[in-house]
């Protein structure tokens, strides 16, 4: 209020951040945290009457807002995995993506990628935590979790060597290499085809008869994880040799 019956009054007001306004009422966007000393100036149309007010305000950080998250839901040992996410912040601050995996490995980065070596940290098939943390200059996060089940990926064969053919009542060699994901302990199993089988990366058979035989590889890892490898051998009979030439 003014003393002076026509004077009119003029608000002048201080942000304390360098930016300035006037109106009886006004609003202000703070871009930044920290505590701020407002004034509000008002003077008479005399220009030689003035009252200032002053008080401090309080300006709060505001957490990053998350707007879209890729997070698949499932996968397999050994399979590359992308993960993605997208954020907004009000001050417009470089944000940094902190990914937590839940098997001890961890990334940063919008846009990343992983691959679980294991099924879950108790060697069967489980559930995986994952956690990202979207955090900005002012140390303000926004925080996520997900959970993602990743199942047994069966071993791979990577050499197998079996006979195109064979001699009746000879001694055959069989092998075979094999890797998995998870570097389980692998059981090779064989099936000659006549009835006898093996177990070992390494074996030896002896057909006692005349015939095309389907010679059968399965390896199998500890969590259930089976593979198998079909390959055909013949078996035929040994020429007679001569071992005198007297007449």
């Amino acid at each position: 209020t003014d003393a002076g019956e026509n004077d009119s009054l003029t608000y002048s007001w201080n942000f304390g951040d360098g930016n300035t306004a006037t109106g009886q009422e006004v609003s202000y966007t703070y871009d930044q945290e920290g505590t701020f000393t407002v004034d509000v100036t008002v003077t008479d149309s005399d220009g030689d009457s003035s009252l200032t007010y002053t008080q401090d305000i309080t300006v709060v950080n505001v957490a990053p807002t998350l707007t879209e998250v890729t997070i698949p839901t499932s996968g397999k040992e050994g399979e590359e995995l992308t993960f993605s996410a997208t954020a907004t912040d009000i001050n417009n601050t470089n944000l940094t993506y902190s990914w937590d995996f839940g098997d001890g490995n961890t990334t940063t980065g919008a846009t990343v990628t992983h691959t679980y070596t294991q099924d879950s940290l108790a060697q069967t098939d489980g559930v995986y935590t994952l956690t990202l943390t979207v955090t900005d200059n002012l140390g303000k996060s926004t925080v996520t979790t997900q959970t993602i089940e990743i199942s047994n990926a069966n071993p791979t064969i990577t050499d197998i060597s079996i006979p195109n053919s064979a001699i009746k009542g000879e001694s055959v060699n069989f092998s075979a290499t094999a890797t998995d994901v998870e570097a389980d302990n692998l059981t090779y199993s064989w099936d000659f085809g006549d009835g006898n089988t093996a177990t070992g990366a390494n074996v030896t058979h002896t057909y006692n008869d005349l015939a095309l035989y389907f010679v059968t590889l399965t390896v199998e890892d500890e969590d259930g994880g089976i593979i198998s490898n079909k390959e055909s051998i013949l078996i035929t009979n040994l020429a007679p040799t001569i071992d005198s030439d007297n007449d």
